[in-house]
Formats: C-alpha cells, structure tokens, sequence
C-alpha cells in the first residue's frame, strides 16, 4: 500500500487557522511504517525479521536464530514452528480469526530458554496473539493483562494452544518474553491479524474528536516525533492517501460550524458534550475550578479557622521508636480483598539515604489497628529505594518501588519497579513498569493512580534526565505495562520541571483535573485539565487553591464529590492538616480540619530535610470513608479516617 503525506502547508494552516510559514507540496513516504507484503516464509539470517503487519522481528535469543521466519498467510497445514515440519507440528484447527494472519515462526526448542525471545514491532495498527501451550501449568508474567480468547487453535500433533491478544499501534513494539515451562509442553506461537479502528480515531484513545485533529494535522505537516496510533482511521477520504483532503474532511465530520468543535467526553459517567474553539491550541486554553475566598483563615496558623468533620478519627501506623528507623515519608494506601495496606519509606536517620527501603503494614479492621512494619523493598542495588503507591488488580495487589540508582545521582532521577501479590504477604521478585512500546519506564511512579470510568488508569511520573513530571496512562488492566504518556507541557526549572509530585480528581461534567506542587513557591496550587481521558492535558495554571509547597492527594467520593487532602496555608509549614470539598469539582465550598498545629508533637529525633509538619499526603475511598495517610514530622506514619457522610455536600 502506497501511503504518503500530500499536503500544502499554507492549505493545513488554513484549515485549522495556524501560522505556517513556508509553502509548496511535501511528499515523504513513511517507510518504518509500512512494509511490502513477503511471497513466501522467510527466515532470519541477520537477527531480524519484517512483514506485512510486523514490521520488525528482532530476534534477542540467538541460541535459537536460525530456526526464527515469517508466514504471510497462515491456513491449515501450515507449520506453526520455524524448527518442526509439518509431519511433526502443523495447524489443524484454526479459528476463523486467524485465517490469513501473519505468522511468526518461533523456535519450539526456544521452550527450554529463560530469556526474553524477540522484540516485535507493528507496521500498522494490529493485533498480536499468542498462542500459549495449554498443558503451561503458569502463565508467563509477560502476558499478564493480555486477553485471553475463548476460541483456540489446534495442531496435528494434539496439542491445543489457549490464545491471548493485545493490540499494537503503528510504530509499537512489545518484547515476547519466556514460554514460562520447558518440560512436557511446547512453545508459544505468534500470529498478527489487522485491527479494525473507529474512523478518524488516529491516537486510538477510543474515540473521535479534536485530539485525533490537531495530531493528523501536525502529522501531516512532518512535526518531530509525531506519531499516527492508526494512520488507516485517518484515511477518510478512503483512496488509501493522507493528505489534506483527509484533513478537511476530519474537520467537517467534528465541526458545525466551522470554529467550533463539538466532542463527547467518555471521561466519567454522565456522558457530556464540551464545546471548544479549535482557534486556541489545546495547551493554551484555560480552564478553572474555584476556592471560596473566605474558606480559610490564614491568620489562624493553628486551625485557619476551620472545624472537625463529624466521625473523625486519627490513628498510627508505624512510630519511630529509640532503636530501629527515625524517617518516614511517602504514606500510600491501598484496599485489597477486605484488608487495607499501607506503604511508606522508611530509614534510620536522613531522607533519601544509601539504606532508604519501603516498608509496609495491614489492618483487618478498617484501618483501625495494624500490623507490625514489614520490609517490602530494599537493597536493589546501587542506590535506594523509595514508596511508589499501590494499585488492587482484581486477582493481585501490585506495589510499585522507585528505584534511584547512585549513577543518576546528577541530575537526580530513577526508575518505576513493580512487585505483585495474590494474597498480600508473599510477593513476586521486584520487576521494571514498562511503557506502551516495550522499554522500560525511566521515570519514577507517582503514589496514586486513578481508575476511571473507562477503566483506563491514569497517573504521572517524573522521567529522567532529571525529574520532569508528565501525566501517564494505560489501557492494561494489570497496572504494569502498556503505559504512555500524555500530551502536556512542562514548565523548566533546572534539572526538574516546575510541576512536580501531582494528584487527580474528576469533575461533574467528565473533565480530568491534575493537581500540582509550584515549585516557584507561589504557595498555591497549579491545575492541568484533559477532556480525553488523560491523553492530551492542557498547560498547568496556577490556581486560587493555597497548597504549602507539597505532595499532593486529591480524588472523588463515591458518589461523584471531589476533594483535596493536604495544608491549605500560604507558607512552607505543612500545618495544619485539612481536606476541602466540592459537589461538582469546579467550586470548592468547604474544608473540614483533620490535625491542627497543636496536635503535631515536637520533633524527637533529627535527619535531613525533617521538621515539624504533616507531610506527603496521599488518600483512599473505601467501604464508606475517606482515609488520609501522612508522615507526622516524618518519624510517625498516621492516617486520619472521615464517612464519607460527614464530607458530600448537597448538589
């Protein structure tokens, strides 16, 4: 297929009323996009592999190379393995899914290797599937999150293959990890099939609105590092060109009339239509919430004149003692299975020191009372460890770790590591998040992901060089892989952005609300805004909403309330402690104090970057109550419990 961009760039700056300068025709055909179709199976002589759907087939094992191909039309009686003929092994039964797909061969003696296999690579937006060995007693931790099929394919030899499926977009890779099992089963095998896409829909977030305009747009005009999810949604015009016509015809599909654009926000339940003006690029609009000018009373530095919510009660986790550790920080919390986990880091005297490591705790009775501090992480390697948060799979309970090796000590920085559980005590070796194409996420994990209505998790992370922060998201169930990040501009400040350590909460109408420390020390919080689900955010602004310069924890009741957990005051001083509420997310009436300035104690013991204050909010909904955790002068783990009744204003 001969795909190419064909655009004048004074008629694509007409058509979204942009400055362009320069003029005249560009013709660039996107080459590690597509492939031309193979006649035949081919096998790897330099260690890679390229298809119609694959693009690229990097081989990684290399005990095993020579036995690696490529079948451009799998049917029945074909092989399914690149080391075994079809007397041995050849499709017997094949769904009519899989008939034609793109076969890739792998080595059924691979089955005894305990490395990752290949690195695969879509041409076009696909669909991968794995066809696993039944009798495999594990499933590989590689596909977990993939779907499992309820058909399956079957080979002459007896032996059925139980199929899982992901889907890749254009330019995506994914890394095919190890069978899982050697003995008395076979290989996995791998086919690719073309995925269908809703029309227009190029970043394949699901749905078709202004997002997918400005990216074909900048597409189109050749900007760096642009990327179509699914370049054949782009194809309106459907005479297998992208060119400016696609363009005009992408916007009269949204538009009537012309300036304005109508998309439907799939965000969180009710559905809504927000109208915007596409004249004004995303990152440059502004949009608000509002705090009551009156709500707090700065020069009571005790309780800013605010009252207790009915119900409230304070409990302590974890207590620096006169042995054992005297820092903590970086309190999450989780419910999982009917009990409640908390994590924070923990050392014996200063913050991020050689021995920082994560700990953590479980209560059976709502929060109440808890467990004696476990280890969870420590001693990952050169350099520390530190709390990443939680996030409750349905069959797992996976705790991230940030990792900071001592190499990338200047600029500071690190990466996100994950650890999994079924049953909340035992838990798996410590492995690397992984974003959408494969790599690792260099990028340390923010403390609270978000479920939302559509099941997509958002979250943020601060990726090297240095530590800048940007919104992430994934459409993987398991919480670990499949992450990308979302369209937002941060602000510069050095070796870090100036936005740092974020939360999130919704507002009534669906849009998404990420909250940020400044680190200008404008002592007020900074607002991004996404109308899709966390792929494209708008510039950070600041807000009227007074925040002391510090982690940040926001969210929604269940039923819809939005809140914002932390010290609301206009200075450094993390005191007191309060949460501020509002029925729709866009104006915030109310706040209720959980710690007052005279409940903080005196500090007892002395480290680096310790002082008076409750430190490092982070909050959890569950079982009717809102639960906030926090580091008391970061030698005290404590949680501060509300109802939910006490909180949800009327609407």
């Amino acid at each position: 297929m001969d795909i190419k961009r064909m655009i004048s760039a004074g008629a694509a700056a007409m058509v979204l009323g942009a400055s362009v300068i320069g003029s005249g025709q560009r013709d660039l055909s996107p080459e590690a996009g597509i492939s031309a179709p193979l006649s035949a199976v081919t096998a790897s002589a330099a260690g890679e592999l390229s298809g119609t759907l694959i693009s690229s087939a990097e081989i990684l094992d290399t005990d095993y190379a020579e036995s690696w191909g490529i079948d451009p039309s799998l049917e029945v009686g074909d092989p399914v393995f690149g080391d075994r003929t079809t007397d041995r092994c050849a499709v017997r039964e094949l769904p009519e899914e899989l008939k034609g797909a793109e076969l890739l061969l792998t080595p059924c003696d691979a089955k005894n290797s305990d490395k990752a296999q290949a690195r695969v690579t879509a041409a076009r937006y696909m669909t991968l599937y794995v066809g696993l060995d039944r009798r495999v007693s594990a499933i590989p931790q590689w596909l977990y999150g993939w779907h499992k099929e309820d058909y399956v394919l079957g080979t002459s030899n007896d032996v059925t293959f139980e199929l899982y499926t992901t889907t890749l977009r254009a330019g995506q890779s994914l890394t095919l990890g190890a069978n899982g099992q050697s003995q008395s089963v076979m290989n996995y095998i791998v086919m690719a099939v073309k995925a269908d896409g809703l029309a227009g829909d190029v970043n394949l977030d699901g749905v078709f609105n202004i997002a997918d305009l400005v990216l074909f747009q900048k597409w189109l005009l050749a900007v760096p590092d642009t990327e179509l999810g699914n370049w054949q949604a782009a194809d309106l015009c459907e005479d297998e060109r992208l060119n400016v016509f696609d363009l005009i015809r992408m916007k009269s599909d949204l538009a009537d009339p012309p300036a304005v654009t109508t998309t439907t926000v799939t965000t969180a339940p009710p559905p809504t239509t927000t109208t915007v003006r596409t004249t004004v690029p995303f990152d440059q609009r502004s949009y608000s919430f509002t705090v009551d000018s009156k709500l707090f009373d700065q020069s009571d530095t005790d309780t800013l004149s605010l009252s207790e919510p009915k119900g409230l009660e304070t409990v302590t986790v974890w207590k620096a003692g006169s042995s054992g550790d005297h820092y903590c920080n970086g309190v999450c919390l989780a419910a999982y299975k009917g009990k409640l986990y908390c994590q924070w880091q923990s050392s014996a005297t200063d913050e991020d020191s050689a021995d920082t490591h994560v700990m953590y705790s479980v209560s059976s009775d709502g929060g109440r009372t808890w467990s004696e501090a476990t280890v969870l992480a420590k001693d990952m390697g050169a350099g520390y460890c530190t709390s990443g948060g939680w996030y409750a799979a349905e069959d797992r309970l996976v705790a991230y770790i940030n990792y900071w090796p001592d190499e990338l000590s200047d600029p500071r920085g690190g990466f996100a590591y994950y650890m999994t559980s079924s049953d909340g005590s035992s838990w798996s070796a410590p492995q690397q998040v992984t974003m959408a194409d494969g790599s690792v996420m260099k990028g340390v994990f923010e403390q609270d992901p978000h479920i939302l209505e559509s099941g997509r998790i958002i979250n943020a992370a601060h990726f090297q060089d240095g530590l800048t922060v940007c919104p992430i998201y994934t459409d993987d169930p398991s919480g670990v892989s499949g992450w990308r990040k979302g369209s937002f501009s941060a602000t510069p400040n050095g070796a870090q952005s100036l936005e740092l350590e974020p939360s999130s909460f919704v507002q009534s109408d669906g849009t998404l609300v990420m909250i940020f420390r400044d680190q200008s020390s404008s002592y007020k919080k900074l607002a991004s805004y996404s109308f899709d689900d966390g792929a494209t955010w708008s510039k950070a602004q600041l807000t009227d909403m007074p925040d002391a310069r510090t982690k940040q924890s926001a969210g929604n009741l269940s039923d819809g309330t939005a809140f914002m957990a932390g010290c609301p005051v206009n200075s450094s001083l993390r005191s007191p402690l309060a949460v501020t509420v509002s029925a729709d997310g866009k104006s915030f009436t109310a706040a209720y104090l959980l710690r007052s300035g005279q409940s903080d104690p005196e500090l007892i013991y002395e480290g680096k970057a310790k002082r008076k204050g409750f430190h490092y909010t982070k909050s959890l909904v569950d079982g009717g109550y809102l639960y906030v955790g926090y580091a008391t002068n970061k030698e005290a783990v404590e949680i501060s419990i509300v109802p939910e009744a006490s909180l949800i204003q009327s609407k």
